[in-house]
């Protein structure tokens, strides 16, 4: 945050006394003293008025140069807290990836039988994403903004987690309304992740961070 400095300008006054205090000093000499005197006091005079005017330029430039500029502090410290959010995100997402590719590889035109399904949600994808979801939650922004954000993120991969868990429920029942169940949660988890992503873009915006 830019400080402001005091200028403390301090100013020499001369004063100039005359001598001559004889009473039988003849008049011409008192004529040229007088005169030399108001010489001397003209001048110093003007040397004063000249130091008082160089005094005033430099306040005005210092004054310039040490003029309140605009307080980018805040911003600073968002683009500063945004950067190492990121940054702590970006590490975690190899491991989401790595889940939910194992579930694409079992569930849609990769399906092969409800005992592969199975046996990919039990052994690896729900453990997995259990561990995925604690290292999430364990990031903690302090930024009151970027938080709030997080909390989405949070909440959507929680939200995706519910309907991996449910589908292995109605795999081990072989109801299909509970696999109607589990799909609306994924669609759901979906509409979180993609208002974390706009969430996101708006706060790199802010804080002056490019996505790319």
């Amino acid at each position: 945050m830019k400080k402001l400095l005091a200028l403390l300008l301090m100013s020499a006054l001369l004063v100039l006394t005359g001598c001559g205090n004889s009473d039988d000093a003849n008049s011409s000499a008192d004529k040229d003293t007088n005169k030399s005197d108001k010489t001397v006091e003209q001048n110093d005079k003007d040397g004063a008025d000249e130091d008082n005017s160089e005094d005033g330029a430099k306040e005005e430039d210092k004054s310039d140069d040490t003029a309140e500029k605009p307080d980018n502090s805040g911003e600073n410290e968002l683009t500063a807290a945004f950067n190492d959010y990121v940054n702590s995100v970006r590490t975690l997402a190899p491991e989401e990836e790595r889940l939910i590719g194992i579930y694409d590889s079992v569930t849609g035109d990769n399906y092969s039988d409800d005992e592969t399904l199975y046996a990919a949600l039990t052994n690896e994808i729900i453990p997995g994403y259990l561990a995925f979801i604690d290292e999430v939650e364990a990031v903690m922004p302090k930024n009151s903004a970027i938080r709030e954000v997080h909390e989405i993120y949070i909440e959507a991969i929680n939200v995706q987690n519910g309907a991996f868990t449910l589908m292995l429920s109605a795999l081990e029942q072989q109801d299909y309304a509970i696999i109607t169940e589990a799909n609306e949660k994924l669609t759901t988890a979906r509409g979180l992740m993609r208002d974390y992503m706009y969430a996101v873009e708006d706060l790199a915006a802010e804080a002056g961070v490019s996505l790319q």
